[in-house]
């Protein structure tokens, strides 16, 4: 959430899993990602870049971890 607000970019790609294990991230629209285009972590740097030129600022309401570590 910091990285996304700050513009760090790479701290926040950090956070998320390499592309041979990423799953999905998806967004509600009208500004999100939804069906197929949450599931490629090719785009997901460049729609936060997005997101963040229009000002946006990332805050969790919810969080859902599903997995074993």
């Amino acid at each position: 959430m910091v990285a996304f607000n700050n513009g760090r970019f790479a701290d926040l790609d950090a956070a998320f899993a390499p592309a041979d294990e990423f799953v999905w991230y998806s967004i509600a629209p009208p500004k999100g990602r939804v069906g197929s285009a949450s599931r490629r972590r090719s785009t997901l740097m460049s729609y936060f870049r997005a997101r963040h030129l229009k000002r946006e600022k990332l805050g969790i309401t919810t969080f859902r971890h599903v997995g074993t570590q």
